[in-house]
């Protein structure tokens, strides 16, 4: 049902916070855990940032091998991690690597990643989010120049757009122009950057427009994917993405003076699946992606929590992270509860310092789960463990 509220109560709901579980569960991390965390999770991404701006895309810490292997989306993702690293604590250091980062690509309208014939549109998603995140900081510098290049990369990916509403899987370096089939990890990193453009933009139009495509995207990657396979690769693929950007059509509503529970409805709808029909607390490999979004549901719980309709939501949300993080953390190269595979192979080492493994017994540190895992860790700090 549609909530109309007014002001003075939106403040109210904003101001509300939730830091303790509603049950007998007993909290396994405490925020010095995540701080560390994180710190260690900065200094690796740091550290991994080539002089050129890009990064190494994975270092074996056993033997100290770096990986001949690249990927332009994980790429893209790191600078976005930097960029919400910024976000979260902005420092001069982080500043720097960011612009390191961003002349990397250069001030082109279409973006492109070297030796690759074509651009992946979830890169240029993702480079889009990186410039919204280094924007919503306003003393970020050459703010202005930076607001026009994030304009004309949100055309580019306007143009990859497909009359369906959802987005081609690439597009031409030299036209623009879309080719390939939507894939359920593009076209939900498309929709964040959408979702997060309408709130920095403060912009009806991508309000809009997100919606338009959330639509099409839902019925596509979880109504019908989930008829054809209940625990379906494609809704894992679009699972975190959509419910970050439900996170943020829900708080440009809310900015409007409207609170309509569509959003987190739909949140924990995903939520539950991804807890019950994917099991992701069962899952061997590294899942801090599920924890985008399972803390993204739980905050908008949290928002809508008004008269204690939503407790049982929050206590299984918040046992699930709980859990879960706790896991993953001790998966992280030089975190006091680094597990025993890195207690026996480790030693001191600036490039695995801080990195996370994708499994409990394996050496490969990728940008892009280290990335993942600290974006849940800022997320869990900025709306849990206060």
């Amino acid at each position: 049902m549609k909530k109309l509220i007014s002001l003075y109560l939106l403040g109210t709901l904003l101001l509300s916070t939730c830091s303790e579980p509603r049950s007998d569960y007993s909290q396994k991390l405490t925020r010095e855990d995540l701080q560390t965390s994180l710190e260690l999770g900065t200094q690796f991404l740091l550290a991994n940032q080539k002089t050129a701006g890009n990064f190494n895309y994975s270092y074996n810490f056993v033997s100290g091998q770096l990986s001949e292997d690249d990927n332009q989306v994980r790429q893209a993702g790191a600078l976005w991690g930097l960029t919400l690293l910024y976000s979260h604590e902005p420092s001069t250091t982080l500043e720097n690597a960011i612009l390191k980062g961003l002349d990397f690509y250069g001030n082109s309208p279409i973006p492109s990643y070297p030796e690759d014939e074509k651009g992946s549109t979830g890169s240029l998603a993702l480079l889009c989010l990186s410039l919204l995140e280094y924007l919503s900081v306003e003393t970020a510098p050459d703010h202005a120049a930076y607001e026009e290049l994030l304009k004309v990369w949100l055309a580019s990916l306007m143009k990859i757009q497909n009359e369906d509403k959802e987005f081609s899987g690439s597009y031409d370096y030299s036209t623009g122009e879309g080719s390939g089939s939507s894939s359920p990890y593009s076209d939900g990193e498309a929709l964040l950057a959408l979702s997060k453009a309408a709130n920095i933009f403060k912009s009806d139009e991508y309000f809009a427009l997100a919606n338009e495509a959330l639509d099409a995207m839902w019925t596509d990657h979880v109504e019908n994917a989930q008829e054809e396979t209940l625990d379906s690769d494609e809704t894992k693929g679009f699972y975190q993405w959509s419910t970050m950007s439900l996170y943020e059509l829900d708080k440009y509503q809310r900015t409007q003076g409207e609170m309509d529970t569509q959003y987190v409805d739909k949140a924990l709808e995903l939520a539950y699946w991804m807890l019950d029909t994917h099991k992701v607390l069962e899952r061997t490999r590294n899942t801090a992606y599920a924890f985008e979004g399972l803390i993204s549901a739980y905050k908008l719980a949290e928002l809508y929590n008004q008269d204690g309709d939503y407790n049982a939501e929050l206590d299984k949300l918040m046992q699930a992270i709980d859990s879960g993080l706790y896991q993953l953390t001790t998966w992280q190269v030089g975190h006091p509860l680094q597990n025993s595979f890195i207690q026996t192979n480790t030693a001191e080492d600036n490039l695995a310092q801080g990195g996370v493994t994708n499994a409990a017994d394996e050496a490969d540190l990728r940008i892009d789960v280290t990335q993942h895992q600290m974006h849940a860790v800022i997320m869990a700090l900025d709306w849990i463990y206060q």
